[in-house]
């Protein structure tokens, strides 16, 4: 009784949705999420797994949908499904997993709160993700070639290592690519994942030292000191390493790093108020094509001060994070060639 009573409501709801488009996403979902949770622990998952399939489509054209709350109920009702049919959810799962690595990843141009709506997707995406991740066991194929690197360390950590064996050379190669990435953010992700993926594979931690470059390798030591692959690391350097070495080069060494990092913190003050400015004058000048359109902005700017403190400090951020790890690479790399 139950299963066909779940049949008529998603077949209205999918027919609904196909008539009035996704403005009416959010309270057709909703609805279904409570029937789902009421019936859950006395039906069938597999049966109940039959019942949904059908929103599997509809549900994966709702998830680029540009309007905040659209997304937000179908990661919720996609999230509500994983939770309650567990492993059963895998084939569901499957058809909605590339389209959830979609979501938040492209710049969403609405005419108010453009950052606001995005971190909104991109966050729903995200914690859906995490989700289908811990819960379910869907094919690694469907999300190898939309590679994302926070996703591939849950995977990772939620499969056996026999399950994932067949797909470790190209998760290896999608880890290399990224760990060189330009972006600052891919390049940190990288290296989190790097060292989930050295502990699966811990019997290989000599080949797979060579993977970083070796301008970073400090910075990996430094955010993960007592992962296997930071302690491979520092035992092949130490082996690298002349046995003796001259105590005077070790002084001056030493003093001349300290010197770069005093230099450098009496510059930061400075650099902080430059970074600044310049943050706050492209905010003003970002996508100006008009002197209407500057003065929009300047009206921005003073009526909602909160708005450009955002952007601004969101830039500063990214920009000002990225100045601190080139900093950290500067002087390692002074320090290893003064020893030498």
């Amino acid at each position: 009784m139950m299963d066909s009573a779940l049949s008529m409501k998603v077949a209205k709801c999918v027919e609904k949705l196909a008539l009035c488009g996704e403005w009416i996403a959010d309270k057709k979902f909703s609805k279904l999420q409570r029937l789902v949770r009421d019936k859950a622990k006395s039906e069938d998952k597999d049966a109940m797994l039959r019942d949904v399939m059908p929103l599997a489509a509809p549900m994966t054209k709702l998830l680029p949908s540009i309007k905040a709350h659209v997304v937000q109920a179908t990661c919720m009702l996609i999230t509500t499904l994983a939770l309650t049919l567990g492993i059963s959810f895998s084939p569901f799962a499957d058809q909605v997993v590339v389209a959830l690595l979609h979501v938040g990843r492209e710049t969403r141009l609405t005419p108010q709160g453009r950052v606001e709506t995005s971190n909104m997707i991109r966050n729903a995406g995200e914690s859906c993700l995490d989700v289908l991740s811990t819960h379910c066991s869907y094919d690694l194929d469907a999300w190898m070639d939309e590679y994302y690197v926070p996703l591939s360390g849950i995977a990772m950590k939620c499969r056996t290592k026999a399950a994932l064996e067949r797909y470790r050379d190209r998760i290896q190669d999608c880890i290399h690519d990224a760990i060189y990435d330009h972006d600052i953010r891919v390049r940190q992700e990288a290296r989190a994942v790097f060292c989930t993926f050295s502990d699966i594979w811990e019997d290989d931690l000599d080949d797979l030292v060579h993977i970083p470059p070796a301008e970073t390798r400090s910075l990996l030591v430094a955010c993960h000191p007592r992962e296997r692959i930071t302690l491979a690391l520092e035992k092949q350097s130490s082996r690298m390493e002349p046995s003796m070495m001259n105590e005077p080069m070790m002084a001056e060494a030493v003093v001349l790093t300290k010197t770069v990092v005093d230099d450098a913190t009496h510059l930061s003050m400075l650099d902080v108020h430059i970074l600044f400015v310049m943050g706050f004058l492209l905010f003003l000048c970002m996508s100006v094509v008009s002197f209407p359109v500057l003065v929009r902005r300047l009206q921005d700017a003073v009526v909602h001060p909160s708005r450009v403190w955002m952007h601004t400090s969101q830039w500063f951020a990214n920009t000002w994070t990225r100045c601190q790890e080139d900093l950290t690479l500067d002087v390692a790399t002074w320090t290893k060639t003064s020893v030498d």
